[in-house]
């Protein structure tokens, strides 16, 4: 997320977008993303990436892709979306757990919309998870 804020690279708006689909919505990225940068609120990377990302059909064709690149309109009209809805989650977390990973109780990633996340919110069902300078080891889980 913080590098839509320093650069405007088209590849790191359209990993934005797959993280999003794959990972985490972008407004739990945010959130969290927050939390390495201090001057940044969640808002304001979402406000920056708004207005640092908009790339021709030139720009989006000429990387790499598994299979045929997206189509540019759709990807803008989805991006237009996803920081809608991204606005929307913000303001509905706990601003004193701002620039902290939103998880489940069993410490897996959440991702859920505006009426789960007010639904986990109420059920006390979310863990704020701050981030560490040196990073994380990674866990062998099945050998």
């Amino acid at each position: 997320m913080l590098a839509l804020v320093g650069r405007l690279e088209v590849r790191d708006w359209v990993d934005v977008i797959a993280c999003h689909d794959r990972i985490q919505p972008i407004a739990y990225l945010a959130w969290a993303a927050s939390g390495k940068d201090p001057a940044f609120s969640p808002s304001a990377i979402l406000s920056q990436a708004a207005r640092t990302s908009r790339y021709s059909v030139m720009e989006i064709a000429a990387l790499q892709y598994d299979g045929q690149p997206p189509n540019a309109s759709d990807l803008a009209l989805r991006w237009h979306d996803m920081l809608d809805e991204a606005h929307q989650l913000i303001s509905i977390l706990p601003p004193e757990h701002s620039g902290k990973c939103v998880l489940l109780r069993d410490r897996s990633l959440f991702s859920g919309g505006e009426p789960d996340l007010r639904a986990a919110i109420s059920a006390n069902a979310l863990v704020f998870q701050s981030g560490s300078i040196r990073g994380a080891l990674p866990v062998v889980t099945d050998v």
